[in-house]
Formats: C-alpha cells, structure tokens, sequence
C-alpha cells in the first residue's frame, strides 16, 4: 500500500551491500595510498640512516667540518663566504630547501654573517651556532643494560 498523497508510488527495497572494508575505517584513496608508499619508501628509510649518523659520530664529523671549513672561509676569505651564499640563493628554490635542511645550522651561520649586523654581532652568533650544533651532535653514550 502506498503511503497517503503519494499517487503511484511503489516501495522499492534495495539488497543489503556489505562493504569492502570494515565498518569505522576510513577508506583509502589512491592518493593517500599514493603518499604513504612514498614516504615509506624515501622518509622512513633517510629517517632511519640519520639516526644511525647522529648515534655514531658520523654527522658529527660532517658539521665539524662544514664549520672549520666556515671558520677557515671567515678568516683567509670573506668573499668566499659571499660566493656560498650567492651561490646558495641561486639554487632553484626546491633544492634550495633541501640544503637548508640538511645543513641548517651552517646556512643559518651563512644567514648571520651575510646580515649588515655588527661584525661582534654576527662573530657571536656564528660561533655561539656553530658550538652549539658540534655540541648537539656529540653521539649520547647508550647505558649497557
């Protein structure tokens, strides 16, 4: 029997569906499947390799270096330290990122002295940064259980 005021209507029921995944969960797109095979595959994987670097003195020696190669740049050549930074700037802004990243302590420091700050300034900042960041990088003494 129709209901009243519907003219010629007909109740239709439709078969019970069971769905592809279970109830609550959210379905997955392609691009979420998309972006968690690529950060599976690249982050977890690079994540992982710094962990090791920092936990055995590698990155330690990388800034170490990048810093004597700075404190070197500042006292035989300033203009060196000019063309870093010119050089830095005229990276696409993509890769750009990437060093800044990956070398943030020393392209900050490169930051600081390109600014027109005090010269006192900017040698504190500069060496206050790159004692800090050898400071961070020492590897942690893990305890023997």
């Amino acid at each position: 029997m129709a209901p009243k005021g519907a003219k010629g209507a007909v109740a239709v029921s439709t078969p019970n569906v069971t769905p592809a995944r279970p109830a609550g969960e959210p379905r997955k797109r392609s691009m979420d499947t998309f972006i968690t095979g690529i950060v599976n595959h690249t982050v977890v994987p690079l994540g992982d390799g710094i962990g090791w670097a920092a936990s055995n003195g590698v990155l330690l020696v990388v800034f170490a270096i990048a810093w004597i190669a700075f404190g070197a740049a500042l006292v035989f050549s300033q203009g060196s330290l000019d063309q870093a930074w010119a050089w830095l700037r005229g990276l696409p802004l993509v890769l750009q990122a990437i060093v800044w990243l990956l070398f943030l302590p020393v392209t900050i420091g490169l930051w600081v002295w390109e600014q027109s700050w005090p010269i006192i300034v900017r040698l504190s900042v500069v060496v206050g940064l790159a004692g800090w960041n050898i400071l961070i990088m020492l590897p942690k003494a893990t305890p023997e259980p």
